[in-house]
């Protein structure tokens, strides 16, 4: 990440500690998917990630998660309970929650002890399921922030109570600051929270705030003059990684520097270091006019103070991290955009035109009933996605959704395909069959391509639509079936009958409710989104980063005709983003023509 990425990083309104801001970014639906919130998150230092399958083995684990647990991130296939030990009986009864419900487990406050670990820790910890193209839920996502140090503060104040009143207060006072800090959103009102604090506890006149490189970069803000009661972010060397009390008789070399950070007059410093469990972040500087002012000063208390103004900084760091996290992934796919909001009903026919919006006002009012229905146009204009989102919407959901393409099999075969067969009913036939029909008895079947239904099958079928019944090829026996039927066809079935190809009768039975999906020509709003949407799937398809479609190319694409509808446009993506080498989609339509 280059320094100039950085200074774009803007304020969101995501306000306090890791945890938190992980749930309100999930309510803020940030990710319409939680594949991309776990990508955006696997890189992150201060986020853990875990992906494990349905049989709870880890399929992959970030460094944070490897560096926070002490779990080297190589163990891929081995159970939960081999790494986490009986602290996976407490999270393996969430996972099958989300494996059963589909949805996510949120904000989750998990304590145990690991096995390479001989403390307890805490964590608190989301899951999010991770979904194949049919819905089932084939992986499980868990993002975790660890609050261990958190909790330990907390206890080990908690557990003081043998304190005089002063001390008492002291407590107090920590207790206080440390639930005040954890909420403040950006390091402007930090400064001025940790100013008031530590005024509070540790009389003083100036202080400073120096920080390294890392804590920098994420909490980096214009800084205030240095004056009586503000902290100051400078550019200063960090302090030596311990709390060192200094008068300016002793260390008369230091004092030019004082002056030039804190101002004038001042007789003594005091350096507190904030450090975590993961890194030094830098030195809180102390200062005042009084020689020896911060001798009598009780180091426990101090240190206390440094400890919990180091994990605040460091939820800081977090909080920014993942805001920048957030802007840069909206940054990534503000050119290929995103589906929109596209009804739930239709999720695979992607596209807001008015013609295709109709098309689904058809489709919904045909779907609550068991009308048959034929659905008409032109190939690669999704009639088959269409037949399966009135299927998705009719009482017969939970039932079989069975397809046969009538000119992908053989004549000779159709038949037994459709109907089923008997044992022996011809050479080969050495056991008995279940036909389409019969499977798809309950639910829906489409026959696609209708129009090329062999003229000596017709009448069968013409049966079925009128009494629902009929034999297996080479059978006596009625089979009747109760299934709900749609066809699909590019032919124009009126020809088709004139030229005496197509039964008059089984047609007027077929078209009880007749839908024509638009071709891509008369719904050319729709090729930008269509476009957007292949692209990301190809870059996904072959690990690449193409995050820009030049506009020239999607005007290009507008004017063209599209004789092979979504279907070519989608093969002329796929072709595009096997020749682009950078994160800009080339592509030129001479290669269509």
């Amino acid at each position: 990440m280059d320094e100039g990425e950085m200074k774009d990083v803007k304020d969101i309104g995501l306000t306090g500690s890791p945890e938190t801001i992980v749930e309100q970014w999930i309510a803020q639906e940030v990710f319409q998917h939680p594949e991309q919130l776990a990508a955006s998150f696997m890189n992150a230092p201060n986020v853990g990630v875990a992906i494990c399958d349905t049989e709870f083995r880890f399929r992959g684990v970030n460094e944070a998660l490897a560096a926070m647990n002490g779990v080297p991130p190589e163990h891929f296939g081995r159970r939960m309970h081999d790494i986490l030990g009986g602290l996976s009986e407490k999270i393996e009864p969430l996972f099958r929650r989300v494996l059963t419900t589909g949805e996510p487990v949120l904000n989750i406050h998990v304590t145990g002890t690991l096995p390479m670990r001989a403390e307890p820790g805490h964590w608190i910890e989301n899951y999010f399921p991770l979904k194949d193209s049919h819905g089932r839920v084939t992986r499980l996502c868990t993002i975790v922030v660890e609050v261990t140090e958190q909790k330990k503060l907390e206890e080990s104040l908690r557990l003081l109570t043998n304190v005089d009143r002063t001390e008492k207060n002291q407590l107090k006072n920590l207790l206080e600051f440390h639930s005040h800090l954890i909420t403040k959103p950006d390091f402007g009102e930090l400064v001025a929270a940790i100013t008031a604090f530590v005024n509070r506890v540790i009389p003083h006149d100036y202080a400073t705030l120096t920080l390294k490189d890392a804590a920098a970069q994420w909490l980096n803000q214009d800084s205030p003059n240095p004056a009586s009661s503000v902290l100051a972010h400078v550019p200063l060397p960090i302090a030596p990684a311990k709390q060192v009390s200094c008068d300016k008789q002793n260390s008369r070399s230091q004092a030019a520097s004082w002056d030039q950070m804190l101002g004038p007059g001042i007789e003594s410093v005091y350096n507190m270091p904030l450090v975590t469990k993961r890194a030094m972040l830098g030195t809180l500087h102390l200062a005042s006019r009084e020689p020896g002012a911060f001798d009598t000063l009780d180091r426990e208390l101090a240190e206390h103070v440094a400890m919990h103004i180091a994990l605040t900084l460091d939820y800081a760091c977090a909080a920014k991290e993942i805001a920048h996290l957030k802007n840069r992934l909206a940054e990534q796919t503000v050119d290929v955009g995103t589906d929109g909001e596209q009804d739930q009903e239709f999720s695979e026919i992607l596209g807001e035109s008015s013609a295709l919006k109709q098309i689904f006002k058809q489709a919904r009012t045909v779907a609550k009933t068991d009308a048959t229905v034929l659905i008409l146009g032109e190939t690669g204009t999704g009639k088959d996605l269409l037949a399966r989102a009135i299927h998705r919407m009719s009482r017969r959901k939970d039932q079989n959704f069975v397809k046969i393409n009538c000119v992908a099999i053989p004549t000779g075969l159709l038949e037994s395909e459709l109907f089923g067969h008997e044992k022996g009913a011809f050479t080969g036939a050495l056991n008995q069959k279940i036909g389409r029909l019969e499977l798809a008895d309950g639910g829906t079947l489409l026959l696609d391509e209708i129009g090329d239904l062999p003229l000596e099958l017709q009448p069968k079928l013409l049966r079925v639509l009128q009494d629902g019944e009929f034999e297996r090829l080479g059978g006596t026996r009625t089979i009747r079936v109760n299934v709900r039927l749609i066809a699909a066809t590019n032919r124009d079935l009126n020809q088709r009958v004139a030229e005496g190809r197509f039964r008059s009768d089984l047609f007027y039975r077929l078209n009880v409710f007749p839908i024509c999906m638009p071709a891509l020509r008369d719904r050319k709003e729709d090729i930008p989104l269509l476009t957007r949407h292949f692209v990301r799937k190809f870059s996904r398809i072959m690990e690449k980063n193409i995050d820009t479609i030049p506009n020239e190319l999607l005007d290009d694409l507008q004017k063209w005709d599209w004789p092979g509808n979504v279907r070519e446009l989608e093969h002329f993506v796929e072709r595009s983003a096997i020749l682009t080498p950078g994160k800009v989609l080339q592509g030129s339509l001479p290669e269509l023509q």
